[in-house]
């Protein structure tokens, strides 16, 4: 399949890759199969993911992802609940 914004670029396994992951991030938020998102998104709104997935692959790439820490009874300063909270 070709790029639909620009016709000399070729889409790569890595972009199909990160739609199917996008659709089933929002299939599971609205708690629906796949199919229904895929399905509502529609052929053209698909085409146009699939075309700017490597600029959305790459923007998710740069953007951070913060993980609470779990509850537990460490010393705040000991090395396995740093690794836990992070350093900002």
């Amino acid at each position: 399949m070709t790029n639909v914004f620009f016709p000399e670029e070729q889409i790569s396994t890595d972009d199909l890759y990160f739609v199917c992951y996008m659709i089933e991030r929002v299939a599971r938020q609205l708690k629906q199969p796949n199919k229904y998102v895929a399905n509502m998104m529609g052929h053209d709104e698909l085409a146009k993911k699939l075309s700017l997935a490597d600029t959305l692959h790459s923007d998710a790439r740069l953007s951070t992802i913060t993980i609470p820490a779990p509850t537990t009874n460490l010393h705040p300063t000991s090395p396995v609940a740093i690794s836990l909270v992070g350093s900002k």
